[in-house]
Parts: C-alpha cells; structure tokens; sequence
C-alpha cells in the first residue's frame, strides 16, 4: 500500500470531525478571558486592573509628588521667615505619602475585600478630600514665605499635588456615590452592573 494515500485518509477523517462540530454544539474551542491579575508574593495577588485604573494611576503620581515635595522642603538650608510653612508643608507631604500608599496597597492587593468591616470608598474619599485642604493651605503659606529656590519648587508641587488630589477626591466622592447605591439597592449588586474594582465584593 501507499503510505502517502494513508496519510490523505487521515487528513480527510480530521477535516470531516471538525466539520461535523456544529455552531451549536457544546464542544466548541473557548477562550476565556484571563483575569487581569498577576501572582506577586507570598500569596497575595496583584489586581493589574486597578493599577492600570485612573484611580490607581492618581495614587501612584501623587506618591511620586509626595516624595518630591518632601525632598524640595529637605533641601532648604537656611529657611529664616519660611520654616514654619516648610515645617507644615513637609508634616502634609509626609502624611499624604503613608495614607496614600497604604491605601494604594490596600487596594492594588484586594485587601479591602478582607478587611470588609470599614468602608474603604468613604475612607479613601476623606483621606483625598483632606489632603487636597492641607496641600492648599500648606501650598499658599509656603509660597507666601519662599525665598529660596528649594522654597519655591516644594510650593510648585504642593500646588501641583494639589490639583492631584482634587482629581482624585472628585473621583473617589464618584466611587462612594457608586457604592452606596450598590449597597441600598441588592438588585444591582447581584445583577453586576458595576465592575470597578475599587467597589465591587464591597456590599
């Protein structure tokens, strides 16, 4: 016999099998979306889909404007008439920068789906409604007493974390808003209309 007439038999058996899958057959190839997350370390798994959220990405810049402001307040030498407003600005950049990277962790890690007890879209509405007051009162009193170069790009970036943080306090208030109508309202909840990742497993 000819191999190769074998090997046409079987590649006609092979077209004939995959035809006979119908549209409506329950044996079609599926391809499932794979979840946006990514295992990180010692068990906890990083939610890659609020770190790309524009939540997320506000968090991350301001941190990186935290640490920034704090290193322009450091690098003043003699702060003369400033030091009070330097020493405010430095004590709210700070601040900002463990609240605001604690939360972010928080919820980078799904963290807030254990520690369900508090209500984290109202906690991190008041942690960015709060610091967007002290960047402004800190920023306006430090430019009103700058006379250094250092002085004068730490208020350049409060006033810069600032506008941040007024973002993110509108989007959070937004969150909030979201969550307490998912949590008045079961029907929504179970039905799934709301897929943010900061507010869902809340109710």
């Amino acid at each position: 016999m000819d191999p190769n007439r074998h090997e046409h038999h079987d590649e006609d058996f092979g077209a004939m099998d995959a035809s006979m899958i119908s549209s409506t057959s329950p044996y079609q190839p599926t391809t499932e979306r794979v979840p946006d997350r990514r295992p990180f370390v010692a068990g906890f798994i990083l939610d890659m889909q609020y770190v790309k959220s524009l939540s997320g990405v506000l968090k991350m810049i301001e941190i990186v404007l935290d640490i920034i402001v704090a290193i322009c307040i450091g690098t003043i030498g003699l702060c003369s008439t400033s030091c009070s407003a330097a020493s405010f600005l430095q004590f709210v950049c700070i601040s900002a920068m463990i609240v605001t990277t604690g939360i972010f962790i928080i919820y980078a890690f799904g963290l807030q789906q254990k520690i369900a007890i508090i209500n984290w879209p109202l906690t991190d509405f008041i942690n960015c409604a709060l610091f967007t007051l002290l960047y402004f009162i800190g920023s306006c009193f430090m430019a009103a007493r700058a006379i250094t170069d250092s002085g004068k790009a730490a208020t350049a970036f409060g006033f810069l974390a600032f506008i941040l943080y007024a973002m993110n306090s509108w989007r959070s208030y937004t969150v909030f808003r979201v969550d307490c109508m998912k949590r008045q309202s079961p029907v929504s909840h179970i039905e799934g209309v709301d897929e943010n990742p900061e507010t869902r497993d809340l109710a």
